[in-house]
């Protein structure tokens, strides 16, 4: 009887995790990056490097495999302090950018990559507290109501007189821009498998999203596309 509980205590031991504090903070950032879009997470990426800096955890021109390690450091760093110190923390620095003329929007941004960060964190359960800084009242937006009709024309009129090759791609681009309403990270994303002309449509992984969805093609953009694919080969 008391072998068999030997080995039962010795078995529970063995299978038992032995993750360490550090271990769930690394865990953490592996997730934090893997649930995000690639565009999301270039820009997670720049945003935690720049919190890197604040603390002084990494220098703007530190070696690459430096900068690499700084998203750790920087979970590592905030994980430790309690809610007080963090929130402190980060209102310093939210505070800090604002004094250095940081436009409102990046200043959200990167207060959004921190508490994205923080929350999975806590879901995670490597830190028991959350941020509650605010984020700062965002300027009135500019116009955004775009080019006219007739600005639209002028531009594929000058795409149009330039040599055949680059004609066929630049008209391509204006016309999946203004046509489609796709933005510049979703073009240029697009590979060649992402494209069925046959069935007329496009896989486009849209704001937000992980995985590509179907948008349906114009004739026109089909022309335009199957046009550039000849030069493109």
């Amino acid at each position: 009887m008391t072998k068999t509980i030997a080995r039962h205590h010795s078995t529970a031991a063995a299978l038992a995790p032995r993750a360490r504090p550090e271990d769930k903070i690394l865990r953490v950032v592996e997730q934090f990056f893997a649930r995000q879009s690639p565009y999301t997470v270039a820009g997670y990426r720049q945003d935690l490097l720049r919190f890197a800096e604040h603390l002084d955890l990494v220098a703007r021109d530190a070696p690459q495999q430096q900068r690499e390690q700084a998203f750790v450091q920087v979970a590592r760093h905030l994980f430790a302090l309690s809610a007080v110190d963090a929130n402190y923390t980060v209102m310093q620095y939210v505070s800090q950018m604002g004094k250095a003329k940081v436009a409102p929007a990046t200043i959200n941004r990167r207060l959004s990559a921190l508490r994205s960060l923080v929350k999975l964190g806590q879901i995670l359960g490597a830190v028991p507290w959350t941020l509650g800084v605010q984020g700062v009242k965002a300027e009135k937006l500019r116009d955004v109501a775009g080019p006219t009709l007739e600005q639209i024309r002028m531009m594929l009129g000058a795409a149009r007189q330039q040599q055949p090759a680059r004609a066929a791609r630049d008209v391509t681009l204006l016309m999946m821009f203004f046509t489609m309403g796709l933005r510049g990270v979703e073009v240029r994303e697009l590979q060649v498998e992402h494209l069925d002309l046959p069935a007329g449509r496009v896989l486009i992984r849209g704001k937000g999203r992980t995985e590509r969805t179907p948008q349906t093609l114009s004739m026109n953009v089909q022309a335009a596309l199957a046009e550039w694919l000849v030069h493109r080969g």
